[in-house]
Order: structure tokens, then C-alpha cells, then sequence
């Protein structure tokens, strides 16, 4: 099953990057393939912070990207030669526009439910209660 926070997961060979909200706020998380049985690492670029992995007037790498992908093989275990650093770079770059056009997250909403059975007595007079209540709630409550 998949985490309702992850809309999407593209597979780039050894490493895979899910579109998915951290903190409520679109990202890509870039993770070794073997993610589950080996590592669990991750290398998370919020939407926020997307602008840093590309220059502004050529839209390719920039030399913050280049850094961050010899973190990102690094610590992900993938490596940190020159492939694989470019095919890291590539997969971002070409991400990039699908995380920029992520809506933004929608709470999923939570189902409540009860049985309610009993006695209530109201000026001297008793009612008996037998009710089921069903509905979907948003557990977000506004202040006020």
C-alpha cells in the first residue's frame, strides 16, 4: 500500500523519486531503490527550496546541485561517480516541473462513527436513546 501522502513514484534504475507532500508541502523524495530492505534514507527537496538545484538563466545544473548529488550518491549508497551524480542531476531537473505543479495537500478527511444507546431524563420525563451515527468529519477545527 502506498502512503496517501505520495501522489506519484517515477523508478530511475538504482534510485526512485516519489512526488509526495513532507510536512503537508510538496517534494520530491529521492531514495535508493533498495530502499526498504537495505537503507532508509532519503534526500528530500521541498518545493520551497527547489530553486536551489537549478540555474535561473540556463535551467541546467548549478553548482549547488553538483554538490548535492555527491551528498545525495553518498549517503544513498549509489555512489558518487560522475554518472551517477549526472543521472541523479538529470532525474531532478526533469522532475522539477511536475513539483512545482503539485496542488497543495488536501487533509484526508477522517471517518467517525458511534452507537449510542441509553436513558435521558429531561424534567422528569425519560426518553430512551438507540442511535448509530455515521459521517465523515474534518478534524481540522477552525479557532475562533
Amino acid at each position: 500500500m502506498i502512503h496517501d501522502t505520495i501522489v506519484r513514484i517515477q523508478h530511475f534504475g538504482e534510485f526512485e523519486i516519489l512526488f509526495q507532500y513532507v510536512n503537508e508541502e510538496p517534494a520530491l523524495v529521492i531514495r535508493a531503490s533498495r530502499f526498504l530492505s537495505l537503507r532508509r534514507r532519503a534526500w528530500v527537496i521541498t518545493q520551497e527550496s527547489a530553486w536551489k538545484y537549478v540555474d535561473v538563466e540556463t535551467g541546467d545544473h548549478c553548482e549547488y546541485m553538483v554538490s548535492a548529488t555527491h551528498k545525495m550518491g553518498e549517503m544513498l549508497g549509489l555512489g558518487v561517480d560522475l554518472m551517477t551524480r549526472f543521472k541523479i542531476a538529470d532525474a531532478i531537473v526533469s522532475s522539477l516541473e511536475e513539483l512545482i505543479n503539485m496542488k497543495p495537500y488536501k487533509r484526508p478527511k477522517e471517518a467517525v462513527s458511534a452507537e449510542v444507546t441509553g436513558k435521558v431524563t429531561v424534567g422528569g420525563k425519560s426518553f430512551s436513546i438507540d442511535a448509530v451515527i455515521d459521517e465523515t468529519v474534518n478534524p481540522i477545527k477552525a479557532s475562533g
